[in-house]
């Protein structure tokens, strides 16, 4: 009996040890690493990606890699995709692009007055399923004014007057 659990111990063993050499084996020869280029210390290209990310769009031509030595790595840029490249000036000098921007006004959110309780100290309005009282905001508006009928917002130099549905 002490054979075969001898034999046994040395059977994990083995299997230990080919698990860690099947592993040192995979990350020397297939596993992919991220080397800095040779003839950068790996702190500049650290340094770099500030930079990078205010690089302006340009186009790689091959006839530019005609004279580059092929064992000699291309440098990397990282750009974030969310921000709009910035164009050549060439591309700015169009008439179209030059035109400022007419302001457009900001649209009137859609409000619905639900009800008013005016009776109490202080009246309530119920817009948009929530309960105002004056000098409340809703959407950048405040509430002016609280009557049995109406509610007066203002927001800036806009003015809305939201009145109740009569159903009759």
């Amino acid at each position: 009996m002490p054979f075969d659990k001898r034999a046994k111990i040395e059977f994990l063993v083995v299997i230990g040890l080919a698990l860690v050499l099947a592993t040192m084996a995979y990350f020397r020869f297939w596993h992919k690493k991220r080397i800095p280029a040779p003839d950068r210390p790996a702190a500049a290209s650290a340094q770099m990606k500030p930079a990078a990310a205010q690089t302006a769009f340009q186009r790689q031509s091959d006839a530019r890699d005609y004279g580059r030595p092929t064992d000699m790595a291309r440098p990397s840029i990282e750009r974030d995709l969310f921000r709009p490249l910035k164009l050549p000036p060439a591309a700015a000098g169009r008439p179209e692009q030059n035109k400022p921007a007419e302001p457009k006004p900001a649209p009137v959110p859609d409000f619905k007055l639900g009800g008013t309780i005016v009776s109490g100290k202080e009246p309530i309005a119920i817009i948009n399923d929530r309960f105002l009282r004056t000098g409340d905001t809703i959407a950048a508006f405040k509430v002016v004014r609280i009557e049995k009928d109406k509610v007066q917002l203002a927001s800036g130099t806009q003015h809305i007057e939201l009145k109740m549905i009569s159903i009759e």
